[in-house]
């Protein structure tokens, strides 16, 4: 699933009129549009399986993202009776009008789709990439049908949708930008992914087979090391909870003691917090503070709240939801940490309740945790476990930061608060095709010839093909007369610093005697680089 991005919504342009340039159209004037339907879900023959056609609800579409597959499939019977038309074609720009209003979506198959949904087909005026990102900014508050219940456009008002429209190269420039920050977030995505999935495999190695290399033997919690023994977690540990003030009593609130609620209890250190409660509000309630490094877990709380951890970075009382762990000096606080965060599903399973299910701090104590008799493999354990975390942390933040950035740029480059200069727009464009821009080409050469003096400069790899990613690198084949190589290289590494930023550069140095030498031998970059490069100077 896509980052959720925060899409603002009508922002008054500056001074109230339209950037220079740019005018305002319905969407009806740029746009023709078709809307989708659904089978009866009474008539079986109407709905497929796997190798049917697919058929597109909300559901299936992620903001921004396209739509690969889909829950739901059609049959040819459906196609022949229901839609008695092709499938909306593959690329085309679907949008959402009924309860989830402005959500759009590339096809990247061909596709039904339900009455909730609209196929775009832009005009000559308007283009289809701009439009994506366009169309969810607009406040949809203003043009529902009020007449009828729930959140809906009837088909005047999707034709009256105010669209801007600025020339055609800036719109192109527009959408190449924020989809280059769309592929970023993608990469960063899956780099979450990843790390998930490796600390998950980590956890369940170690709590199985430890770090020492011992047999395991079979236990009521499944196998473990066979030094490790499975003893209840209230052997270890003591287990207390907090209390919330009277809501009523002022001056019970906004003192200066932090007090913690289970919704900011999220495997992460706690080092601020929401609420502060006043010296006589922790007098006159059952709330205590606890000190730096108490290890506070999630006993109900909406959702997948029950049983999370997390670690007081600071001195904080918590409310009663909050079961405070303080371990004895058998047990490492950073390992029960890193145990909880593995056995959070079989820690939610032992909660009772009938409408809500909560853990309390009986059923905690009875908890079987597998425990090395070694405090120092305790705290190897941790230490690994740790250091996958603080990896996780931080790519985490650095897709945070990437959703809060192109939410910003969505905002400021729709409403024209900052115009894409005209050089940028092709170097823009370029990027989101993998190609280098003639101007980026262009500064390359001027920067390199100018350093060095070289008398020749291929470029080689996915940039000479067309093919680049958002992560790909420039390989530079530099050819010249020298005695040191990599002092050669590291120069022209130097000079191109501020050239094509976020790309790395991958520079090879040569002599003419090494192109004479090595041009045809297999194994050796300058056969590739000479057959299948881009020459970009030659002296």
């Amino acid at each position: 699933m896509a980052p959720q991005v925060e899409v603002p919504t009508e922002v008054p342009f500056v001074g109230g009129n339209l950037p220079e340039g740019w005018r305002l159209a319905r969407l009806a004037e740029v746009a023709t549009y078709t809307m989708g339907r659904t089978p009866p879900r009474k008539s079986p023959e109407y709905w497929a399986g796997g190798g049917g056609i697919p058929w597109v609800t909300i559901a299936d579409m992620s903001p921004f993202v396209a739509v690969k597959a889909t829950a739901e499939s059609v049959s040819q019977a459906a196609a022949r009776e229901i839609f008695q038309a092709s499938p909306v074609a593959r690329g085309t720009l679907l949008m959402s009008f009924k309860l989830t209003i402005g959500r759009t979506a590339i096809l990247d198959i061909d596709a039904y789709h339900n009455e909730a949904i609209i196929a775009i087909q832009p005009g000559s005026q308007i283009d289809r990439a701009f439009l994506r990102f366009y169309l969810p900014t607009i406040d949809f508050t203003f043009h529902q049908d009020r007449a009828v219940k729930g959140q809906t456009l009837n088909r005047g008002k999707i034709d009256a949708l105010p669209v801007v429209v600025p020339p055609l190269a800036e719109q192109r420039g527009i959408a190449a930008l924020l989809e280059a920050l769309l592929e970023r977030l993608d990469v960063q995505r899956n780099i979450v992914i990843a790390l998930r999935t490796l600390k998950a495999a980590t956890m369940a190695k170690v709590f199985r087979e430890g770090l020492r290399g011992e047999p395991v033997k079979q236990t009521t919690i499944g196998e473990i090391p066979e030094s490790w023994r499975v003893s209840p977690l209230g052997d270890h540990c003591t287990i207390r909870s907090g209390g919330t003030p009277a809501r009523d009593v002022a001056e019970y609130w906004g003192g200066g003691i932090p007090w913690v609620k289970t919704g900011e209890i999220n495997y992460r250190s706690i080092q601020i917090t929401g609420e502060h409660i006043t010296r006589a509000g922790l007098e006159n309630s059952s709330a205590q503070v606890f000190p730096k490094g108490t290890l506070l877990m999630a006993m109900y709380g909406q959702g997948v709240t029950r049983g999370r951890v997390a670690m007081l970075d600071i001195p904080s009382a918590t409310n009663q939801a909050c079961a405070a762990l303080t371990p004895g000096p058998q047990l490492d606080v950073d390992y029960l940490y890193a145990f909880c965060c593995f056995a959070y599903d079989r820690i939610r399973d032992v909660a009772h309740g009938a409408n809500q299910k909560k853990l309390s701090a009986d059923l905690i104590r009875q908890i079987l945790l597998p425990l090395p008799p070694d405090l120092s493999e305790q705290r190897d354990i941790s230490t690994a476990v740790s250091a996958i975390d603080a990896s996780f942390a931080l790519a985490e933040q650095r897709q945070a930061s990437l959703v809060t950035l192109f939410s910003s740029m969505l905002n400021v480059l729709m409403t024209g608060q900052v115009r894409v200069p005209p050089g940028l727009i092709g170097q823009a464009l370029a990027r989101l095709e993998g190609k280098l821009s003639p101007e980026v080409i262009e500064e390359i050469v001027r920067r390199i010839v100018g350093a060095i003096a070289p008398e020749k400069i291929v470029l080689f790899g996915s940039a000479a093909r067309g093919q680049m990613g958002p992560d790909s690198d420039l390989d530079l084949l530099v050819v010249k007369p020298c005695n040191d190589r990599r002092e050669v290289a590291r120069a022209v590494r130097a000079c191109l610093r501020g050239v094509a930023p976020g790309r790395g550069k991958d520079v090879v140095v040569v002599t003419p005697e090494d192109v004479e030498r090595d041009r045809d031998t297999i194994g050796y970059i300058i056969r590739p680089a000479l057959r299948d490069g881009r020459v970009l100077y030659a002296a």
